[in-house]
């Protein structure tokens, strides 16, 4: 699944990792966790027609190792309640 992260006047595109309904862990996406500086996520889950758009903060930044890829985890902010619960059927599949 791949993310679009819009912030100001640029946009970046990161594939997901994972996802749960609090957040997202946008590989390779390097950046210092930050509660102030936020950016708008938007993307649709496999198998979904419905764009979810939602505002996150950095939460966390992991450095490559053999298991897991360098990237960022990004924190949900006021997530709608339709998009939790459609993240959350789309977990539940997994």
């Amino acid at each position: 699944m791949w993310v679009r992260e819009e912030y100001g006047d640029y946009y970046f595109l990161y594939k997901a990792g994972d996802i749960s309904e609090g957040g997202v862990f946008l590989e390779r996406k390097i950046a210092k966790p930050n509660d102030k500086t936020c950016s708008v996520l938007k993307f649709t889950l496999p198998k979904s027609s419905r764009l979810i758009t939602v505002n996150g903060v950095v939460a966390f930044t992991h450095i490559s190792t053999e298991s897991r890829p360098s990237g960022s985890g990004v924190k949900f902010i006021a997530l709608s309640a339709q998009d939790r619960k459609l993240i959350s059927k789309y977990i539940s599949q997994q």
